[in-house]
């Protein structure tokens, strides 16, 4: 299996998805923004647990706890965006596939081997790299939400790629049946993240119906 051919084929997709979310929408990029809050605020948890459970004393180990250290605290300006477009996190429910997503990397670091939790990682780097690419979308973004709505897209597109390729080096130095459970990660983990955005979509498209 071509990791890296994979890598490219699905985060496409998935940053395809995302800008067609229709997130230029007041209420459909609020909703994205209090999924990102509750997803990160989890995402906080998981990788220090996937830390947790990495052996004792080794490199992988390290690396978990600085990457833990880097994302922690990335919920509050998620929080912070959705105030400042009036939004409130109390009035929004977390969706069952943002829930998947990281509830799945606390089983594989408990049960199998938290190596494979680099194909959560690779969706999720992937993702931003792909939309810091789409400079017509961002400038959209802004146009549509203002600068102050923006400043948890706006430190993650502007994060280099380092992520990425010391990525890659890990897991090209996994054994080939783990680096394969880390490429069905990856590819459900942009599932997941997919159908999620859909979700949000097709519920701001309900209410205006109702509404109406």
């Amino acid at each position: 299996m071509d990791l890296r051919m994979i890598f490219a084929q699905c985060t496409d997709e998935l940053v395809d998805n995302y800008v067609n979310a229709g997130l230029l929408d007041h209420e459909t990029y609020k909703s994205w923004l209090a999924q990102t809050y509750f997803q990160t605020k989890n995402h906080d948890k998981a990788l220090l647990h996937i830390a947790e459970c990495a052996p004792v004393g080794t490199e992988e180990k390290k690396r978990w706890f600085a990457h833990s250290r880097e994302e922690k605290g990335h919920y509050k300006l998620a929080q912070r965006d959705l105030n400042f477009l009036g939004g409130d996190i109390s009035n929004y429910c977390e969706t069952v596939e943002n829930k998947t997503i990281y509830q799945r990397q606390w089983f594989f670091a408990s049960e199998i081997n938290t190596n494979i939790c680099f194909g959560w990682i690779l969706a999720l780097e992937g993702c931003a790299s792909g939309i810091a690419k789409r400079h017509d979308f961002i400038r959209a973004m802004y146009a549509a939400h203002g600068p102050g709505a923006m400043s948890f897209l706006k430190l993650h597109i502007e994060e280099d790629d380092d992520h990425l390729d010391s990525a890659f080096k890990i897991v090209d130095s996994l054994p080939i049946k783990i680096q394969e459970e880390v490429i069905v990660n990856m590819l459900d983990s942009c599932k997941l993240y997919s159908s999620m955005l859909k979700s949000l979509k097709d519920s701001v498209i309900n209410k205006e119906l109702i509404a109406a």
